[in-house]
């Protein structure tokens, strides 16, 4: 009989003969957003980036539970052993997330993008490699947030706190 979920502490469940420990994935898209067709269907087909990531690993626990969801990353990538002047070659990480077409935004010290996971860490994983292109290292911080049922979060995340800025009572006035 095999054991499912056994290690790190956990028990594990055991498993009759002729279960398979891991069922074959079942994607799913829970994007809010539209398309020319219209929104998207929580059964609508996973994007291609997902489906061939669970076509090459079948047996992925994660892959086969996983919904796609809606996320944000900001990350930074830091060309080493080029010298202090690297604007040029961070200027093809970001070359290359303005021309995924997903919403983005850049800064002193990140680049954020907004979509699904598959396809912001591809653009992510692009970046990277344009980067690596131009020297032999390179050093990458990422921070991501991932939230179901919110779209347009790189502008309402920012709206959220302007607003607060914006009524916030003036001390004085009290």
């Amino acid at each position: 009989m095999a054991r499912i979920g056994a290690g790190h502490g956990r028990p594990g469940r055991r498993l009759g003969p002729g279960l398979h420990p891991n069922p074959p994935p079942v994607l799913h898209r829970t994007s809010a957003r539209t398309s020319p067709a219209g929104p998207a269907s929580p059964t609508a087909p996973a994007s291609p980036a997902t489906l061939a990531a669970a076509a090459a690993y079948p047996h992925s626990p994660r892959l086969a539970s996983r919904e796609v969801k809606p996320m944000i990353v900001a990350f930074s990538v830091t060309p080493l052993g080029i010298g202090e002047d690297v604007g040029e070659a961070v200027a093809e990480a970001v070359r290359v997330v303005r021309a995924s077409g997903l919403p983005n935004e850049t800064n002193a010290m990140f680049t954020s993008i907004e979509g699904e996971w598959d396809e912001v860490m591809a653009v992510v994983k692009d970046a990277v490699d344009a980067v690596k292109a131009r020297t032999g290292r390179v050093s990458i911080t990422l921070k991501a947030d991932i939230r179901d049922g919110v779209t347009n979060g790189l502008t309402s995340k920012v709206a959220s706190v302007e607003r607060y800025l914006g009524t916030h009572p003036n001390p004085s006035e009290s």
